[in-house]
């Protein structure tokens, strides 16, 4: 992810676009100047980086409802942005935890939805300890077992 940015809906939905560009162009230049130009041939950029665009799109609409990114209920624009932002940083919590913890188990590929319901909203009892923390799971929970391998990652 590199920018999240909620605007008013009584502007053009471009407006602003080419200052948010320039930023992450200038951003993306600085972190990776050995990338500036694409190489390849047209073949090869068109499925790594032009097909690898529709998987970011995908990405963006799962955010939406798995992660209530397009819910904005308040009355105050601030409100809204930080709301996006935390949906924002749910996102990255969740990719980072399919792209370490998750790599390899049966949910590898699963939407964030999925995800969230059936590994991390969960009722487990926190018994806090003096060198960890003790969670027990409910018996009737029945990816206990998963829950453990991915928690051991």
């Amino acid at each position: 992810m590199l920018t999240s940015y909620l605007r008013p809906s009584n502007i053009d939905a471009s407006k602003n676009s080419r200052a948010l560009l320039k930023l992450q162009v200038k951003r993306l230049r600085k972190t990776w100047p050995e990338e500036d130009s694409p190489h390849g041939t047209s073949r090869e950029i068109y499925d790594k980086i032009y097909c690898a665009r529709g998987e970011m799109e995908n990405r963006i609409k799962e955010q939406q409802p798995g992660l209530f990114a397009d819910r904005t209920s308040c009355r105050k624009f601030d409100a809204n942005q930080f709301r996006l932002h935390l949906s924002s940083l749910a996102y990255i919590l969740l990719e980072t935890l399919r792209r370490t913890a998750i790599c390899g188990t049966e949910p590898e590929k699963a939407q964030v939805t999925t995800i969230r319901n059936k590994l991390l909203k969960i009722g487990a009892i926190a018994i806090p300890g003096v060198r960890r923390i003790v969670l027990q799971l409910s018996s009737a929970y029945p990816l206990q077992e998963l829950f453990m391998r991915i928690a051991g990652k």
